[in-house]
């Protein structure tokens, strides 16, 4: 658990709930799912063709996943995209307190209709 983010952040509730999925997965299913991020591979040609608006959010204090050095590569091939850190959260910020997946899409001007 720790290793998703930092736990003061996260309500008793949604605690509750990411250690039950995380410890509901069989280990071999997290293996798997590691080997096939290993595993991917994609054309960065294609994904420079992308030319709608992409908002990428990464996680300062990722443990889990290096979201924040993603990211930066990510902005550097999306030819319309922009990146927000989140300076305190980690891999799971979606479940965090303070996080309002809303208002990060209206501070970014994203279309949220």
């Amino acid at each position: 658990m720790p290793f998703l983010g930092n736990l003061s952040q996260i309500s008793p509730t949604a605690n509750l709930a990411l250690s039950k999925s995380t410890s509901s997965a069989p280990k071999e299913t997290a293996n798997q799912r590691l080997s096939l991020m290993r595993k991917f591979d994609i054309d960065e040609n294609k994904l420079s063709q992308i030319i709608q608006p992409v908002l990428l959010i990464a996680s300062k204090d990722d443990r889990l996943l290096p979201s924040e050095a993603e990211a930066k590569h990510l902005n550097n091939t999306f030819p319309n995209s922009q990146t927000i850190t989140l300076p305190h959260s980690g891999h799971a910020w979606l479940v965090e307190r303070d996080i309002n997946i809303y208002e990060i899409l209206l501070s970014a001007n994203f279309s949220v209709a």
